[in-house]
């Protein structure tokens, strides 16, 4: 966890190049614009708390996830590898030390958010078999939830917005 605030801005850059040149290249993954990310983690109150983590090695910070913690939960949302270094597993220690860390803080469950099943599989139309394996690699349970839906506010500027969704894809 980034409890260094004088560096903030390092290890922010560092995850966002390696979402950017690191897990999105790689894999052919779209991913939202720098702002988005740092929108999320400067989202902190008594409630609620977003947080950067990061795995160093060899003085070169090769994995950094993006975690929040609410309630008795903490969950993962975002992540990034680089492709140095992989024989240590990097992402496999940064997930476990979330782990203990969300129990410290009092959370009871911790969320992957996100795996591929029945339900996902043919409608994503990209293999998530990779990262779904990883995740199942620590054990717990699978828990299914009913989906999520937009409510556009504006259903012309929804229009606009899902037809510049589907031209980036």
């Amino acid at each position: 966890m980034i409890s260094d605030i004088t560096n903030f801005e390092y290890y922010f850059n560092e995850f966002y190049r390696l979402v950017d040149k690191g897990t999105s290249e790689r894999k052919n993954i779209k991913h939202h614009p720098k702002d988005y990310y740092k929108k999320q983690l400067e989202i902190n109150s008594e409630d609620i708390k977003f947080e950067l983590f990061v795995a160093e090695y060899e003085c070169k910070i090769i994995a950094a996830n993006i975690v929040v913690l609410f309630g008795n939960r903490a969950t993962y949302l975002h992540g990034a590898t680089s492709s140095e270094h992989r024989e240590v597993m990097a992402p496999h220690l940064l997930q476990w030390e979330q782990i203990k860390e969300a129990k410290k803080r009092g959370c009871s469950e911790y969320d992957f958010w996100g795996i591929v099943n029945e339900h996902t599989k043919d409608k994503r139309g990209q293999s998530w078999e990779g990262f779904t394996r990883f995740k199942k690699g620590f054990g717990g349970r699978e828990v299914n939830y009913i989906g999520y839906w937009d409510y556009p506010l504006n259903k012309l500027w929804y229009f606009l917005y899902r037809l510049v969704q589907m031209a980036r894809r």
